[in-house]
């Protein structure tokens, strides 16, 4: 069971069955996912990738939050196992426009990077940014996650890499073998 934590602005407790709303509205709404992906056209669309998040929790610590500030929720942050089969320790994120340009998703990131740290032991983190998210790449680099010189091609599109602490071998090798 994940835990819930807390920052100067937000509660981040674990993703719930009750919570497919506001993953759903964050998958179809185009600015959200405009440098994520094709966003869904209806809820049908949206429910794997819910059902994907209820399903990511395990005994190393990694799953996803619900974000929220007095009583809203504003979106959700996760640590994912693993990328395209390779195992690693991955910080993402998603919110809603309205929690935009506030700094909650920094605050966010750099609480959850402090707890893969300190809490859970964790030796690196990663994080994929699109070229053009200028707003997501300095999440990461106030959470302390530094770029990775190049681009990288990572579920058919062209990405920018971001890490902190000693990266594993197999990270390294997925990082060498994805670059363009």
């Amino acid at each position: 069971m994940l835990p819930t934590l807390t920052t100067a602005r937000c509660i981040l407790r674990p993703i719930a069955a009750t919570d497919f709303r506001l993953l759903a509205d964050l998958a179809q709404d185009a600015e959200v996912m405009r440098y994520v992906r094709t966003p869904d056209l209806d809820d049908e669309g949206s429910r794997p990738a819910f059902e994907r998040s209820l399903a990511m929790a395990d005994a190393q610590g990694h799953g996803m939050w619900i974000v929220s500030e007095q009583g809203t929720d504003l979106g959700w942050v996760f640590l994912k196992a693993e990328i395209e089969g390779t195992p690693c320790h991955e910080l993402g994120y998603r919110y809603l426009q309205k929690a935009w340009g506030r700094g909650i998703a920094s605050e966010v990131a750099t609480a959850l990077a402090d707890h893969a740290r300190d809490a859970l032991g964790f030796g690196h983190l990663f994080g994929i940014t699109h070229p053009d998210n200028a707003a997501s790449k300095r999440v990461l680099a106030k959470a302390g996650l530094s770029q990775i010189a190049g681009s990288y091609s990572i579920w058919e599109t062209i990405v920018h890499l971001h890490t902190w602490g000693a990266i594993p071998r197999q990270l390294k090798d997925f990082i060498a073998a994805s670059k363009i």
